[in-house]
C-alpha cells in the first residue's frame, strides 16, 4: 500500500519543520524531490519495497545537509560524467537537503536540474558535442538557436541530461491551431513556444522538460479528429485549483459521470500557479458536465474550533508555526491569498494552540501533531552553547536553576577534582550525561565562562530569553561619602585673690581669700590671661586674673567607593590599639598579648539603580574614635583607652549625581561656675573681690554627606572622567596616549 505525503517548506526552515522532516526521513523513503515555484516538495513512499540502500549494484552518492549551488552542480556533473559550461557568478546561494539516504547519479542529476529550474536556470545542449550549458531560463531560447538540432533528434525527444529543448510531436487531426490554443496556457511565460510545421501535421514545442511532459500527456485528448477538444479556465471561489483537479480527476477515472464514463475520453486538469484557476482540456460534450461538477465541489466548508496540546518538548509557538504553514496552502481563497477566516492562536496559560479551520484542514493538522508526538525524544533534543559575557556562568546557572527544573554540572570544577584525584591514585570521574527525567541539563565551563545546555527544544527556547535578560552588563555607581566634624568652644575665667598679714608683737594675723589663681602670700603669678598683682611685702597682696579662651576646629574625611549595581561595597579604615593581660599564679605573674581594640571608620553601601535614574542606597556607617589614652597597670598590664562609637544604618533614595546629607549629630555643652567667700562674695559690687567666676560653652557637629553618580557608558568614559582629579593628585599615569604636535618641515 502506497501513500504520498508532500511537505512544503516555502523558503523557510523552522525548528518544527526540521522535526517533521526528520520524522519523515526516519519512517519513509524519499521517492521524489521537486523544487518547483521556489518550494521544496518531498515525496515519500510508505512501506516501500525498494530503497536505495538495497540497490547494491548501483553507485550512490550521499549529499551533505547543506551545499552551495556551484558545488552541487560540480558534484552532479562529475558523478554523471558530464561536461558543463556555466558562469559561476550567476549560480549563487545555498541548497539545503533533507534526504534519508544516498542517491544514484541519475537521481542526483535530476535533483540538480530541479534546483536549477526553481531558480530559473536550465540545462541545454551546446554547439559542441557532449558539452552542456547552464543558462538563465529567459536566455534558453537564444542559446538553443545557436545549435543545429537534427529533426530526428527533435522527434526522439529531449536528451536525458537537458532540461530545456525542442521536441516535435506528430498530429493526427491536422488541426494545429486548435491544439496550440488548447496547450498554450501550459507553456512557460515568455519562453515556451509552439508552432506548426509544414501542412500542420507536426507540432514543434520548445520549453522545459517538465512542461513538455505535461503537454505530451494532454496531446492524446486534444489531438482528436472525431471531436474537437476545447481548453477552458474554471475559476474557483472556495477550494484550491490542485484540490479541484484531484477531485475531478478521481471522478473522471471512476467512470461514474455521464459524459465522463469512457476511460479513453478522460479530460485533463491542470492547476494554474495563481491557486484558484483550473485549466481544463476536454471534448465539447464533456464541458458542461465538468463545469457542473466543479461548481458542486467548489463549496466552502464550515469552520470548527479545536484545541491542540503540543507534544512534550515542543513549544506552543513552534506548533503554531507548523499549523500556520499547513493552513497557508490549505486555506487559499479565490484571490490566491490565505483565507482570513482561519485563525491560529496560542494560549500561554494552558500552553495549548487553538485553531479555527475546516474539517479537512483539521485532519491534516492532526496528522502533523501525531507525527511529532510519535518521534523519539532523542530526535527533539538540542545542544546549545551560551557564551556568558557579563556575569559569572556558575552564578547565573544557580539563578536559573531556581526558575527551571534542570541539573547543573560544573565541568571545570570536575576537571580540578579529577586532577587532584589522579595525583592521589584515583580514577577520573566519567563525564556527566543528561538525566532522561530532566527536560534540560546545564554544564558550566568556567574556563570560557559559558553554559552548555542539552535538552528538548522547548526547554532551550525557554532558557534563551532568560539568559539574554539576565546576562547584561550592569551599570556602576561611584559613591562619594563626605564626613565633616566641626568643634567649637569658649571658656571665661574671672577672679580676685586677697592675702594680708599683720604683726603685733609676737602675734601674727593672716587673712586670705584664695581660689588657686596665684601662688599664695608673697608669690608672683605665672598664669595666662590678664593678670594684675598689688603687693606690699609682708603686709598685703592682691591678685586679679581675667582669661577667655575660644577654639574652632573642622575635620573632613572623603572616602570613595566604586560599586556594581546591586553589589555591596565596603571601606574599612581603623586604628588598632593593642592591650595586654596579666596571668597571675602562686609562683610568678606573666604578661601576654590580649588583642587589639579597633577604632576608625567602616562603611558598607549597596546601590540599586532604579528605572527613573535614581539610586536606592542601603548603607551602614560605623564611626568610632579613642577619647583618651591607654593605662598601664601596676605589674605591666595595659588597659585600652576609652572610645566612642557612632553608627548610622538605613536605606534611602537619592537622585543621580546629587549630594545629600543622610545623617548628622549635634552636641552642645554649657556650664557656669562660681567660687566665692561666703557672705562676702554675695555682697553687691564688692562681692566680686571675694570670688572667682568660670563660664564654659562647647558645640560639636558631625555630618554625613553622600553622592552617587551612575556610570552607564559602555567604554567607561565616565569612570575615567571621575578619576582624573585623583590621578593628578597622586601623580599616577592613567595610561592614555599623549597627543603632541609634531613639526613637519
Amino acid at each position: 500500500m502506497r501513500g504520498l505525503l508532500d511537505t512544503t517548506l516555502c523558503g523557510m526552515e523552522t525548528p518544527i519543520v526540521r522535526i517533521i522532516t526528520d520524522i519523515c526521513g526516519a519512517l519513509e523513503q524519499h521517492r521524489r524531490i521537486d523544487f518547483g515555484c521556489g518550494a521544496v516538495v518531498v515525496g515519500l513512499l510508505f512501506a516501500s519495497s525498494l530503497s536505495i540502500a538495497q540497490v547494491s549494484n548501483i553507485a550512490t552518492v550521499r549529499l551533505p545537509p547543506q551545499v552551495s549551488l556551484p558545488d552541487l552542480v560540480e558534484l552532479a556533473a562529475r558523478e554523471a560524467n558530464l561536461s558543463l559550461n556555466y558562469d559561476a557568478q550567476q549560480l549563487r546561494g545555498q541548497v539545503t537537503f533533507r534526504l534519508d539516504g544516498p542517491v544514484t547519479p541519475d537521481e542526483l542529476w535530476s535533483i540538480t536540474t530541479s534546483v536549477l529550474d526553481s531558480r530559473d536556470f536550465v540545462v541545454v545542449e551546446s554547439a559542441v558535442d557532449s558539452l552542456y550549458e547552464i543558462v538563465p531560463l529567459q536566455s534558453a531560447t537564444k542559446a538553443l538557436s545557436r545549435i543545429e538540432q537534427p529533426a530526428a533528434d527533435m522527434a526522439a525527444g529531449l536528451d536525458s541530461h537537458a532540461s530545456f529543448g525542442s521536441v516535435v510531436f506528430p498530429l493526427q487531426s491536422g488541426e494545429a491551431e486548435s491544439v496550440i490554443a488548447a496547450i498554450k496556457p501550459i507553456l512557460s511565460a515568455n519562453v515556451g513556444q509552439a508552432r506548426a510545421i509544414g501542412d500542420g501535421s507536426l507540432l514543434l514545442l520548445t520549453d522545459t522538460s517538465r512542461r513538455l511532459q505535461m503537454i505530451k500527456d494532454l496531446l492524446p485528448l486534444v489531438d482528436r479528429a472525431d471531436d474537437t477538444a476545447e481548453g477552458f479556465f474554471l475559476e474557483l471561489d472556495n477550494i484550491q485549483a490542485n484540490q479541484a483537479a484531484s477531485i475531478l480527476g478521481t471522478i473522471a477515472a471512476s467512470g461514474t459521470g455521464g459524459a465522463l464514463r469512457k476511460p479513453d475520453d478522460l479530460p485533463r486538469f491542470v492547476a494554474m500557479p495563481t491557486g484558484n484557476m483550473l485549466w481544463v482540456v476536454a471534448r465539447r460534450a464533456q464541458v458542461e458536465e465538468i463545469t457542473e461538477l466543479a461548481r458542486s465541489i467548489d463549496q466552502a466548508e464550515e469552520l470548527e474550533v479545536r484545541t491542540y496540546a503540543p507534544p512534550r518538548g515542543v513549544a506552543p509557538r513552534e506548533l503554531a508555526e507548523a499549523i500556520s504553514q499547513v493552513l497557508e496552502l490549505a486555506s487559499t481563497n479565490s484571490t490566491g491569498t490565505a483565507d482570513q477566516r482561519t485563525r491560529v492562536a496560542t494560549q500561554q496559560l494552558t500552553g495549548s494552540v487553538v485553531v479555527r479551520a475546516t474539517g479537512s484542514q483539521h485532519l491534516k493538522i492532526e496528522a502533523i501533531v501525531e507525527s511529532i508526538a510519535a518521534a523519539p525524544a532523542d530526535a527533539r533534543q538540542e545542544l546549545r552553547t551560551f557564551a556568558i559575557r557579563n556575569r559569572d556562568a556558575a552564578e547565573l546557572a544557580a539563578t536559573l536553576s531556581q526558575l527551571m527544573d534542570f541539573e547543573v554540572f560544573d565541568a571545570s570544577a570536575q576537571e580540578l577534582e579529577d586532577q587532584a584525584g589522579q595525583g592521589a591514585g584515583r580514577a577520573p570521574t566519567p563525564p556527566s550525561t543528561p538525566n532522561p527525567d530532566k527536560p534540560l541539563s546545564l554544564t558550566v565551563d568556567s574556563a570560557t565562562n559559558s553554559l552548555l545546555a542539552v535538552g528538548n527544544a522547548f526547554a532551550i527556547r525557554q532558557l534563551e530569553p532568560l539568559i539574554e535578560d539576565l546576562d547584561r552588563r550592569q551599570p556602576q555607581v561611584m559613591l562619594e561619602i563626605t564626613l565633616v566634624s566641626i568643634n567649637e568652644g569658649r571658656t571665661l575665667d574671672l577672679g580676685v585673690e586677697l592675702d594680708g598679714m599683720w604683726r603685733n608683737g609676737r602675734t601674727v594675723t593672716n587673712l586670705a581669700s584664695l581660689f588657686g589663681l596665684g601662688s599664695g602670700t608673697g608669690g608672683t603669678s605665672a598664669g595666662t590671661g590678664f593678670t594684675g598683682n598689688v603687693m606690699q611685702a609682708g603686709d598685703f597682696e592682691a591678685l586679679v586674673r581675667a582669661v577667655e579662651s575660644t577654639n574652632a576646629g573642622r575635620a573632613v574625611s572623603m572616602p570613595r567607593l566604586l560599586a556594581d549595581n546591586n553589589q555591596p561595597s565596603t571601606l574599612r579604615s581603623v586604628n588598632r590599639e593593642p592591650f595586654t593581660a596579666i596571668n597571675a599564679s602562686d609562683t610568678v605573674a606573666t604578661t601576654s598579648f590580649a588583642g587589639n581594640e579597633d577604632a576608625g571608620t567602616t562603611i558598607t553601601i549597596t546601590p540599586q539603580i532604579a528605572a527613573g535614574d535614581h539610586l536606592t542606597l542601603e548603607y551602614s556607617l560605623e564611626l568610632s574614635a579613642f577619647t583618651g589614652d591607654s593605662q598601664t597597670l601596676q605589674g605591666g598590664g595595659v588597659i585600652p583607652p576609652p572610645s566612642q562609637e557612632n553608627t548610622l544604618q538605613g536605606k534611602v533614595t537619592i537622585p543621580d549625581s546629587f549630594t545629600v546629607a543622610i545623617g548628622g549629630l549635634r552636641s552642645v555643652n554649657t556650664g557656669d561656675g562660681r567660687t566665692q567667700v561666703p557672705v562676702l562674695g554675695s555682697l553687691p559690687l564688692i562681692g566680686a573681690l571675694f570670688g572667682s567666676t568660670s563660664e564654659t560653652q562647647s558645640e560639636a557637629r558631625f555630618y554625613v554627606f553622600l553622592r552617587g553618580t551612575i556610570l552607564r557608558d559602555a567604554s567607561f568614559a565616565g569612570l575615567r572622567h571621575l578619576s582624573a582629579r585623583e590621578l593628578a593628585e597622586a601623580q599616577v599615569d592613567d595610561g592614555s596616549p599623549r597627543v603632541q604636535p609634531v613639526w613637519i618641515e
